[in-house]
C-alpha cells in the first residue's frame, strides 16, 4: 500500500488502470498527487500529480502509474531544477562525472545508496569484492572532495544524484 493514501487506494487504482487498458488500444499514464485540505487544496494536489507524472516518466519510463508518495523526494526537489541552489547541490557530482567516463563510479554510488549504504549488500548487488567497493567509494570521495563517512556529505551526494538529469 502507498503510505499516506486512503486504504486500498492502490488496489482501486490498479483495477481502474486495468479496465482502462484492457482493449490494448489505449495507452494511459496516471499519476496521483498528494492529498491536501483547505483553500487551494485541489490546485496543490493537481500540481503534485503533474510533477509526479513528469518525474515518474523520466525515472521509470516503462511504468504507467506513479504515486507522489513513492517519488516524494525527487518531486519536491524538482522545483529546484534550473536554480542556483540546484547548481550548487550538483557541483560535487559534476566533478565526479567529469572523471568517470564510463559511469562506473556513479553506478557504484547509486547502488550504495539503494542498499542503504551497507557495504556488504552493495558489494553483493554489484557482484564485486568488498575491497573493490571500498576502493571505488574512496575514489568517489577523492573526486568529489566529500567525506562519505560524514552524514551531511552523504546527504549532499544523495540529493545531487536525485537532481541529476541523466539518472
Amino acid at each position: 500500500m502507498v503510505v499516506g493514501m486512503p486504504k486500498n487506494i492502490d488496489v482501486r487504482v490498479d483495477n481502474l488502470f486495468s479496465r482502462m487498458t484492457e482493449s490494448g488500444r489505449l495507452r494511459v499514464r496516471m499519476a496521483l498527487g498528494n492529498y491536501f485540505t483547505g483553500p487551494g487544496s485541489i490546485a496543490r494536489s493537481y500540481r503534485t500529480a503533474r510533477t509526479t507524472m513528469g518525474v515518474g516518466k523520466q525515472r521509470m519510463p516503462s511504468q504507467r502509474c506513479y504515486y507522489y508518495q513513492d517519488l516524494m523526494l525527487p518531486v519536491l526537489l524538482d522545483s529546484l531544477r534550473g536554480g542556483w541552489q540546484a547548481n550548487e547541490l550538483v557541483r560535487p557530482l559534476a566533478k565526479l562525472k567529469a572523471m568517470d567516463g564510463n559511469g562506473l563510479l556513479r553506478r557504484t554510488l547509486n547502488a550504495w545508496f539503494r542498499n542503504n549504504v551497507q557495504p556488504g549488500a552493495t558489494a553483493k548487488a554489484l557482484f564485486i569484492h568488498h575491497n573493490t567497493l571500498e576502493y571505488r567509494l574512496n575514489r568517489i570521495s577523492e573526486l568529489t572532495g566529500l567525506d562519505l563517512g560524514n552524514f551531511d556529505d552523504r546527504l549532499l551526494l544523495y540529493v545531487a544524484l536525485q537532481l541529476d538529469e541523466e539518472e
